[in-house]
């Protein structure tokens, strides 16, 4: 359900007048930029993906342990952060600037979307296709006007998602998610997908983005991207997506998806 803060939520990272809120009015970000979080002392940014606490023991979660979130709540499900050491060595510690290149130059434009839906409020991560403006800082300038994809295609989409104050929180659904390997897009299916986002006084958002892909999706990813940069991907990584699948258990026990956890940050825009 919509909660009785929604209105003043758009209104401040949106600049909406509260009478285009009323009729359906909807606001836009852009991510200005994006990183695979990377847990430090057993601590990690993320979510409780299946209402679990794992340990090393524990067959549920097929033996792999969870992380504490930075506020001390545990469960955190992040395993993909353990194959990201290999990851490093395979693209010469490139994938951050793979990542905000792609932002930068257009390539990888993710829009959240907030648009009141009767007694819900709607969030959709919208695909961008435009060449953003940079400051001099490097980074995408807010308020600016970006196209949308003209296909109108959409990562994903939630009806319920909720607002505390200061923290909009979305989910679970499922996110068609590109992510960027040896600076090539791949569409991969992010699962049980929950995000937040923290609004400062200015509209600017700092969020976290948490789903788990199939481990048979990021092999076919990982061959792919292999081929095209002419490097044994797969013989570098070996079994590790099976090794580390914490999620999605079949009934023989085998985990069949790999928990992954993102940080980004977000800046108002126009669309059209």
């Amino acid at each position: 359900m919509r909660s009785a803060l929604s209105v003043p939520l758009l209104l401040a990272v949106g600049c909406l007048a509260e009478d285009d809120y009323r009729d359906g009015g909807r606001t836009h970000h852009v991510f200005r930029s994006l990183g695979l979080a990377r847990p430090e002392g057993g601590r990690s940014p993320g979510f409780d993906l299946d209402a679990w606490t794992s340990t090393k023991i524990d067959q549920r979660g097929c033996r792999q342990p969870d992380y504490v979130s930075p506020e001390g709540q545990p469960g955190v499900d992040n395993q993909f952060a353990e194959i990201l050491p290999l990851i490093d060595v395979a693209g010469e510690g490139a994938l951050a600037a793979f990542i905000q290149n792609a932002i930068d130059e257009g390539r990888l434009l993710i829009m959240p979307e907030l648009r009141e839906y009767g007694p819900d409020l709607n969030f959709r991560l919208l695909r961008g296709a435009d060449q953003p403006l940079l400051g001099t800082d490097g980074r995408i300038l807010e308020n600016q006007t970006l196209a949308l994809d003209p296909e109108g295609r959409v990562f994903g989409e939630y009806s319920g998602a909720t607002f505390d104050g200061a923290t909009l929180f979305v989910g679970p659904m499922d996110v068609d998610f590109l992510v960027v390997v040896f600076e090539i897009l791949y569409q991969v299916r992010l699962q049980h997908t929950r995000i937040s986002i923290t609004f400062d006084e200015t509209g600017v958002g700092r969020g976290v983005l948490a789903g788990a892909v199939d481990t048979a999706e990021l092999r076919s990813v990982a061959k792919t991207a292999g081929e095209r940069a002419d490097i044994d991907l797969l013989g570098i990584l070996g079994t590790i997506f099976e090794d580390l699948a914490d999620l999605n258990q079949d009934p023989t026990g085998v985990c069949r998806a790999l928990s992954m956890v993102a940080t980004f940050e977000t800046v108002p825009v126009f669309t059209y």
